[in-house]
């Protein structure tokens, strides 16, 4: 009928019911039609008894007397409990056999799920072994591009005949492209050469500002003495570091600069920087037209390493001695 869904019909809603429980129910009414007609089996032959057939009423009353009449009706609720309970029967087998198929396919993907997890175990067992073999790899390619950049920087470090009051580094953008890495440093004194904090955030303290400005040189900070407080002053005031700070940097670099590498679009992809204990150093000239001579060299060593350093970046502890401070000083 227009306007209903067969989900909104009553009749159709109860047809259904029946077609779901029909053998439930015919296993329920017909014990209880057989019992109540064999109740009344003894008092109906008391009050009915068989008829001759003389004309068209006696026969209707045969055929009365035939179909409705206490065995007649035990008979057919005994079939209908015999059909009731086949037919029970069937469904509970049916059904059970479904639960059994069930059953098998639960227990079929709980096998494969259990497959699944044991090659994906083995996955990332073969994952890991290949993460770490890269990294060892990666490693090994670093260290070679180290070689090259530390000639290079000796050479270079030679070249500006620079002593032992001097450093330099070279400092590449990680993938990232949030934190500067140390690639190489070299300084004649022993304790200025060792590597500190190998990253830090690229808009940090004076690499910071080469970075972004592509040239920068801070040339005013104070001598250090261990009778005045000049040089802890100035870096309080400048910086923001703390005279316990300022006392654990390594070198204390009265001149601290450098340059932005660029590849050829003219992108910032690294630093170089130059430190030096004495005020005013370096010929920032000279400096920059040996920077603008050799940027192809320097662009080769950053973008090798870059390109081939997958490795995390390490953790690094905040409280490692002059580690954390010397190079946001830097």
């Amino acid at each position: 009928m227009a306007g209903f869904s067969s989900k909104n019909r009553p009749i159709s809603r109860f047809v259904g019911q029946i077609e779901d429980h029909l053998y439930v129910l015919l296993n329920a009414v017909g014990p209880l039609g057989f019992a109540i007609f064999l109740t009344f089996v003894p008092s109906w032959w008391q009050s009915n008894s068989y008829v001759p057939v003389t004309d068209i009423a006696s026969f209707f009353g045969l055929l009365g007397f035939m179909i409705w009449n206490p065995i007649t009706g035990s008979v057919i609720f005994f079939l209908i409990t015999s059909i009731g309970a086949i037919g029970q029967a069937k469904d509970t087998k049916a059904l059970r056999t479904e639960i059994n198929e069930k059953e098998r396919t639960i227990s079929n993907k709980e096998s494969h799920i259990e497959e699944l997890k044991s090659n994906n175990e083995n996955l990332d067992s073969i994952i890991r072994t290949e993460v770490e073999n890269n990294y060892v790899l990666a490693e090994e390619l670093v260290t070679s591009y180290k070689k090259l950049a530390h000639l290079w920087i000796c050479q270079i470090f030679n070249e500006l005949k620079l002593n032992v009051k001097h450093r330099i580094s070279i400092y590449y953008l990680n993938s990232d492209k949030d934190n500067m890495v140390l690639l190489d440093r070299f300084a004649k004194h022993h304790d200025y050469n060792m590597p500190g904090r190998p990253f830090f955030p690229r808009d940090q303290g004076v690499i910071g500002r080469v970075w972004a400005e592509g040239e920068f040189f801070e040339r005013k900070i104070p001598i250090f003495n261990r009778k005045n407080t000049n040089y802890y002053q100035y870096l309080e005031t400048t910086y923001g570091f703390s005279r316990d700070i300022s006392s654990r940097l390594k070198m204390k670099s009265c001149t601290i600069g450098g340059f932005a590498i660029e590849d050829v679009d003219g992108h910032h992809v690294g630093v170089i920087i130059f430190e030096s204990q004495d005020q005013n150093d370096f010929n920032i000239d000279s400096l920059r037209e040996l920077i603008k001579r050799e940027n192809h060299r320097l662009v080769d060593f950053i973008s090798d390493t870059s390109l081939r350093d997958i490795r995390p970046l390490p953790s690094q502890p905040e409280n490692r001695e002059g580690a954390h401070d010397e190079q946001k000083a830097a």
